[in-house]
């Protein structure tokens, strides 16, 4: 994805009467003269007031807001505020007063960014934002986190998520972080276990666990992906955007420009693959120097960057056990062989 120092959207009034009035940056406009108006962002945190005036009985707008043609969800970001009341999520104005529009950075990621990450610390965890309330419970958890003690970190992807919890993967249940929660009870846990995530996503994120808690194991699942990802200037914060994926519809990145870096980036996996070893050992010296007993574990059976670096292979010994036909039950004897090598009392 390019730098993006601003974004264009349009803001779109249709009304049923046009003797009414707007007051946006300060100048005045007539609905009879236009109802689409341009709207230049240059924050994560932009407001935008605009001075409805002229209603009278029956009189209403509805306000749309446009990006790429495409039209946008505005109920996060938009509060109407008249003599008599003040109320969030408005986008039909029947009665005078002053629409806002508050920008914050998870309403970029779902309506522009396709789910990608847009922060102002680049340092902070890598996960896909595609809904406000899990994304809300995600930064509230990881908060509460900071400069706290656990026994164990674990960093993982959907392999070790609840059935309950994002529809986790029948087949890896039950999941390693579930089976440690019941057998080391009373001891504590920090959960840093997304969706969607791939290999440089999960050791960003432990070296953010490594930073920010203090920990006596931290185990990471990696998945052997070789999502190649691309930092960016995105207004005024950072977005971690992955090129390896098919193009999407409505990405900020014009489709020929994102093939095209598709392309550069499947001739450069042997690169990308030195990226993600270099990153890997950068982990292990950062838990070496901090007494972090670090346990990376392989959960698939591709081609992985880290062969000759200590791992515990998840694939091979779920293979080991493939004479035992219930699935639950290869799963559950997997894992306990691998929670053998967490270092608690």
């Amino acid at each position: 994805m390019p730098n993006v120092k601003s974004l264009d959207l349009n803001l779109s009034l249709k009304t049923n009467n046009e003797d009414l009035y707007i007051k946006l940056n300060g100048q005045q406009y007539s609905l009879k003269e236009s109802n689409i108006f341009p709207l230049t962002i240059k924050s994560m945190n932009e407001n935008i007031q605009i001075e409805f005036s002229g209603f009278n009985s029956g009189a209403s707008v509805k306000v749309e807001m446009l990006y790429n043609n495409k039209i946008l969800d505005i109920k996060k970001i938009s509060s109407y505020k008249t003599k008599d009341f003040n109320k969030e999520g408005y986008d039909i104005i029947e009665f005078d007063g002053i629409l806002t529009f508050q920008f914050f950075n998870a309403w970029f990621s779902t309506q522009i960014l396709n789910g990608y990450p847009f922060e102002k610390d680049e340092t902070w965890p890598y996960h896909l934002v595609n809904d406000y309330d899990i994304n809300k419970k995600h930064r509230t958890r990881l908060e509460s986190y900071k400069n706290k003690s656990y026994d164990v970190a674990f960093v993982g992807t959907c392999h070790n998520m609840d059935l309950t919890y994002e529809q986790g993967h029948k087949r890896d249940q039950p999941t390693l972080r579930n089976l440690l929660a019941e057998k080391y009870t009373g001891y504590t846990f920090a959960d840093l276990i997304f969706y969607g995530v791939g290999d440089w996503a999960m050791m960003h994120n432990a070296l953010w666990v490594c930073n920010n808690i203090k920990t006596r194991n931290l185990i990471v699942t990696l998945n052997t992906s070789l999502h190649t990802i691309i930092k960016s200037r995105f207004l005024d914060g950072i977005s971690y955007h992955s090129v390896l994926t098919k193009n999407l519809k409505n990405d900020i990145l014009e489709q020929s420009k994102q093939q095209k870096i598709h392309e550069y980036a499947e001739k450069r996996k042997n690169l990308w693959r030195n990226l993600l070893k270099n990153k890997l050992d950068n982990l292990q010296k950062k838990c070496d120097n901090l007494g972090i007993n670090l346990i990376v574990i392989r959960y698939s059976a591709r081609d992985f960057f880290f062969a000759n670096f200590k791992h515990l292979d998840q694939h091979k010994e779920l293979g080991k056990n493939k004479n035992i036909l219930d699935l639950y039950e290869r799963n559950k004897i997997t894992n306990e062989s691998i929670m053998s090598q967490i270092q608690l009392d």
